[in-house]
């Protein structure tokens, strides 16, 4: 039996950072900072790049 699906895209862009860091944290923080600073590869994704981000079951009973 099918089911139905809601499904949400993420595709509007993406972006390559490379950063020297001396944990997870502070590497995102960085990364962030070269993507607002212009420092930062970024890359416009095509339709077939689509990522799902979230998917939800819609025929699951409410309740």
């Amino acid at each position: 039996m099918t089911k139905r699906y809601r499904v949400a895209l993420h595709a509007h862009a993406a972006a390559e950072v490379y950063v020297e860091a001396e944990n997870v944290t502070e590497a995102n923080r960085l990364a962030l900072e070269a993507v607002a600073a212009g420092k930062a590869k970024v890359h416009r994704i095509t339709a077939d790049q689509w990522t799902p981000v979230s998917t939800s079951d819609m025929s699951r009973p409410l309740g």
